[in-house]
């Protein structure tokens, strides 16, 4: 061969991740729960026909994301414990965390064919799929954008949880321990996202609830998403958006305004995502915003994005990334790419409790 041979790294030499492969076609992994007892076979079958759906057997040693079997008396009693509204009747088909809580809104009907439940539940396959790629690009860790995030509560001004990127080098990152993030339902809370950069940055924050549905909380401005989601250098936002002031004294969850408020109701967990990049990630906001067109959306008002459109949008993301990624630097791999120069994912997990 001619040329310099590479030489290779050092033992005991610290890597960087530079970029972050993320598999073109992750699937979503749906444990077959015993509860389906004879049916699980033919649930089986019609799970594989489905794009990106991958049924594995409890023993078969893959963890799965979730599960899908019946409703049983012990799941009822977790739903409860949970403090769930929708308690669903045995033997509905339906779907649970690795845990056996179930999913809310997942369940149809007692005497529902395995066919008809399968289909029905196509769609909410689609949105925990857009979720667990959402999960995969996350890289707080190991981006080197300098960002901070921050999320207040509103009723008391309180810090409840405060993070940031690797980048952030002057920034005292706690690392909350999970129980510290509790809130009682019917808290209000505020996000604050301070771009520390040298340069502009552009900003997206999405709310992933108990049952899985992602919520576009920012940018809101549906006439010009771009422009909204621009955070120029040295400055803050603040989300949700509200056109007027703020009264200290009112409890805008039990007496609301004309403005949306981030009110936590319920028992369960949200999910803060914000994701950050040095350039506008086009496809995903033109997404966004022709949806919000369809629905006939107000601008300054949040996107629950429907099942359908869950993973529309998550992919368009992801393409927009390693677009991105690949324009800058080469990457040889059929994954996509996440360069950590570029992008930041940065997740904030908040546990809502009896009041």
């Amino acid at each position: 061969m001619q040329g310099e041979a590479r030489s290779l790294p050092q033992a005991g030499l610290l890597l960087r991740e530079r970029v972050r492969g993320v598999p073109p076609e992750l699937s979503l992994r749906l444990g077959l729960d015993p509860s389906l007892e004879n049916d699980l076979d033919e649930m089986r079958s019609l799970l594989q026909q489905i794009r990106q759906v991958d049924p594995v057997p409890l023993d078969s040693g893959e963890t799965p994301h979730f599960l899908i079997g019946r409703m049983t008396r012990t799941a009822q009693a977790l739903a409860v414990e949970q403090g769930s509204r929708d308690i669903s009747q045995l033997a509905s088909i339906g779907l649970f965390t690795r845990g056996l809580v179930p999913i809310p809104q997942s369940f149809g009907q007692p005497n529902e064919s395995i066919a008809a439940a399968a289909n029905r539940l196509v769609p909410r396959f689609q949105l925990l799929l857009a979720g667990q790629i959402l999960g995969s690009v996350l890289n707080s860790d190991t981006s080197n954008l300098n960002l901070e995030v921050q999320v207040e509560v509103a009723q008391n001004n309180q810090t409840l949880a405060r993070s940031g990127t690797r980048g952030s080098r002057d920034l005292v990152v706690q690392h909350q321990e999970h129980d510290l993030n509790r809130l009682p339902s019917g808290s209000e809370v505020l996000i604050h996202v301070t771009n520390h950069e040298d340069r502009d940055l552009y900003v997206s924050l999405l709310a992933i609830g108990s049952s899985g549905r992602i919520t576009v909380l920012y940018p809101n401005d549906w006439d010009a998403p771009e422009q909204a989601a621009r955070l120029t250098s040295g400055q803050s936002l603040i989300a949700p958006e509200h056109e007027g002031n703020r009264n200290p004294q009112r409890n805008y969850c039990t007496n609301p305004s004309g403005d949306f408020h981030l009110c936590l109701t319920g028992r369960g967990y949200v999910e803060i995502l914000t994701i950050a990049s040095t350039r506008p990630l086009r496809d995903a906001l033109r997404a966004i915003a022709r949806i919000a067109g369809e629905t006939g959306l107000a601008s300054r008002s949040p996107l629950a994005l429907r099942d359908e459109d869950s993973l529309n949008v998550v992919e368009a993301l992801l393409t927009d990334m390693n677009r991105y990624s690949r324009g800058d630097i080469e990457v040889r791999t059929a994954r996509n790419a996440v360069n950590v120069n570029q992008m930041a994912a940065l997740s904030t997990m908040i546990e809502i409790v009896d009041p």
